[in-house]
């Protein structure tokens, strides 16, 4: 059989797509780039600058794209207007992500922990936004973690004991907000991301000096701004927390993190849009997605199904919940069992009410307050009485089932989990 023979003029590569729209029902701009690709440029508007020259001009063979560039998509439907769409952006990686983190650590990262593969180049964020500017702020959020661990090549940990001096959370640093475990393979020693708010860190800046000087540690804080929500004036700012005598040479990341690029942003949007039911597919999802078979609409009676579940809270439910979090910490601190699973809790339902009542819906003092600040005093008791057990159990039981109700995800399931688990130390705790 004879190999197709590639266009080589604009109307040839516009009749191509058009073809292959129809063949892989994908959207005509995707399958413009791929016809240009195949006849040797990089994409379309690189193919409409070559030839639309009258001097013969050389082609491009291969396209150039980096050799390991990362796609990132996440779909959001409007609840008002029933309009939707998916917003896809890339990031441009020194090696392969598998190389990076592993699919078990990207479960302990929140900004990783919803993603799912579409294809060697594409993760999907399994969760329906309500808007474009959400989508787009949380593809963002995502890029900015992949650049991260690549220019460090820190992996995701949980080990939250050994971010510690003493590896104990009363030691934390001042200030400390939107912290993050991280690991370094090749010194098996462990970093801390902090990333507070700018007037936090101001705020806080002779603390956590002090506190640097007392217990060894490094504190640095790179040009690079951020994962979390950097931007000016009030967006979060990220330093590198670390052990002098155990850590990792923090000043070489730092140099590395001052090398990149600017962090995408939402406000800053140079990403894909897609309007409608239609879905993003990468450069290598294209090259094995199978032509769609051409099937006769016809109308099937849809079986009854249960009601999809929002997915997403109302902010008084999350502040609800977050006092109620806030009393059991305070009365059981000192049982690890709870404690751990607690701050897991926490971390991820913080994430969730980040992305659904984002930073220009609410005040960012408001979003900050709900699951970590302004909690009662710590008891630091080193036992619980039957009245007290009893009452978080009940907090416990309900919060379980708010979540249960309002989330369909497996990182609320893994929730889910983590609260059964602090049920049963709880009543075993005397």
């Amino acid at each position: 059989m004879l190999k197709p023979i590639p266009p080589s003029t604009l109307d040839g590569i516009k009749r191509l797509a058009k073809k292959l729209r129809n063949e892989l029902q994908i959207p005509l701009f995707q399958a413009q780039d791929l016809a240009a690709t195949r006849a040797g440029y990089q994409n379309l508007r690189h193919a409409q600058a070559v030839l639309s020259n009258a001097a013969p001009q050389p082609k491009v063979h291969a396209p150039i794209v980096p050799k390991h560039r990362l796609y990132i998509s996440a779909r959001w439907i409007s609840n008002a207007t029933g309009l939707q769409g998916v917003e896809a952006w890339h990031v441009d990686l020194a090696v392969p992500h598998t190389d990076l983190v592993t699919p078990s650590q990207m479960n302990v990262q929140p900004a990783l922990a919803r993603l799912v593969p579409r294809a060697p180049d594409h993760f999907y964020c399994e969760y329906n936004f309500h808007s474009p500017e959400q989508a787009k702020g949380h593809v963002c959020r995502v890029l900015r973690t992949w650049q991260f661990m690549d220019a460090t090549r820190l992996r995701p940990s949980a080990a939250h004991s050994r971010l510690y001096p003493g590896g104990t959370a009363s030691n934390a640093i001042p200030g400390k907000d939107h912290a993050r475990g991280w690991y370094d393979p090749v010194t098996q020693s462990h970093v801390m991301t902090d990333e507070p708010y700018a007037p936090s860190s101001a705020r806080y800046a002779a603390q956590r000096a002090d506190w640097a000087h007392r217990h060894g540690y490094d504190v640095l804080q790179p040009t690079w701004p951020g994962m979390y929500l950097p931007g000016e004036p009030s967006g979060t700012t990220l330093y590198l927390v670390a052990s002098k005598s155990k850590g990792p040479n923090l000043a070489a990341m730092v140099h590395a993190l001052n090398q990149l690029p600017p962090p995408p942003v939402e406000g800053n949007w140079q990403g894909q849009s897609i309007i409608g039911r239609g879905d993003f597919i990468s450069p290598q999802g294209l090259a094995i997605a199978p032509a769609a078979p051409r099937i006769p609409a016809t109308r099937v009676a849809a079986p009854a199904k249960r009601p999809p579940r929002p997915n997403s809270m109302p902010i008084a439910t999350h502040e609800e919940i977050g006092r109620k979090l806030k009393a059991i910490e305070a009365d059981t601190y000192m049982r690890v069992g709870v404690r751990n699973r607690l701050v897991q809790v926490q971390g991820t339902l913080d994430s969730c009410i980040q992305g659904e009542h984002p930073s220009f819906n609410l005040p960012l003092e408001r979003l900050d307050n709900v699951y970590y600040a302004n909690g009662p005093a710590k008891t630091f008791a080193k036992k619980i009485s039957e009245d007290a057990r009893n009452t978080h159990l009940g907090s416990l039981q309900e919060i379980r089932s708010t979540l249960a109700l309002a989330y369909d995800t497996p990182r609320v399931r893994r929730v889910l989990g983590h609260i059964d688990q602090m049920k049963k130390s709880l009543q075993t705790w005397k």
